[in-house]
């Protein structure tokens, strides 16, 4: 097997989206378990040392080993706790709401990819903006829910107000879209996403927030990190951060 450098190697990535997935299902969205597992740090904490492979190498080993010990206590309570009847599933679960509108938005980055890959002369279908990105979401979420409310208001915070891109009304989730350009790169992205998050809790209709970062371009260096900080800051929703590209 290969050896894999740094976190943005996607045999890591879909190891890490494989046990999120897992310790959701098992312990739950909200449980100590997946927390604990969204503050292991699999690189380094000096930026500079970013751009140093031996010091992302050694930084994701520190971080898989700790992952492993935490895995493996947790197995162990699995196996202890879990009723043991042969009939009764490890991981009994149908997916929830909440589990379905982050499948979706999981996928919009590989059909935006499949549309631009047309037959013959045909004009391939580009996803330009932020807006086509709504535009393509819509479609997809109409899939699967009967009730899609765009452009719904947050309220205000210090006189500003913004305007949520999807409300699942019935399902109380809501869906922010982003699209990385020049001007929106990681630390002002972060920052947006922040204050987005802090408007959609004082939403009265919504329990749960996916955040969704389109970035066909890959601008944003450190893709897991940016949604490790967002999702473990303090908040009344269950959050998902996406960033896919």
């Amino acid at each position: 097997m290969r050896t894999i450098r740094n976190v943005s190697d996607p045999a890591f990535r879909r190891w890490e989206a494989a046990i999120k997935s897992d310790l959701r299902r098992v312990f739950g969205s909200d449980s100590d378990e997946l927390l604990a597992f969204l503050q292991i740090t699999f690189e380094p904490v000096e930026v500079e040392q970013l751009l140093s492979d031996s010091s992302c190498m050694h930084a994701l080993q520190e971080g898989l080993e700790h992952a492993k010990a935490l895995l493996s206590a947790w197995r162990g309570q699995v196996q202890a706790y879990w009723p043991s009847d042969a009939q009764t599933p490890l991981i009994p679960h149908e997916p929830t709401p909440l589990d379905i509108a982050v499948r979706v938005c999981e996928r919009l980055h590989r059909v935006a990819l499949r549309m631009r890959d047309r037959r013959s002369t045909r004009a391939p279908l580009v996803i330009a903006d932020e807006y086509d990105v709504q535009y393509l979401l819509a479609g997809m979420l109409e899939i699967h829910f009967d009730d899609i409310e765009p452009e719904d208001p947050t309220p205000k915070i210090a006189g500003a107000s913004s305007r949520i891109d999807f409300v699942l009304r019935p399902e109380r989730i809501a869906i922010e879209t982003k699209m990385t350009r020049d001007d929106l790169r990681e630390k002002k992205l972060g920052e947006e996403l922040i204050v987005d998050i802090a408007r959609y809790q004082k939403h009265g209709g919504v329990d749960a927030l996916i955040c969704l970062v389109h970035d066909p371009e890959r601008r944003i260096r450190n893709p897991r990190g940016l949604e490790r900080d967002l999702e473990k800051l303090p908040s009344s929703l269950r959050l998902r951060v996406l960033v896919r590209g």
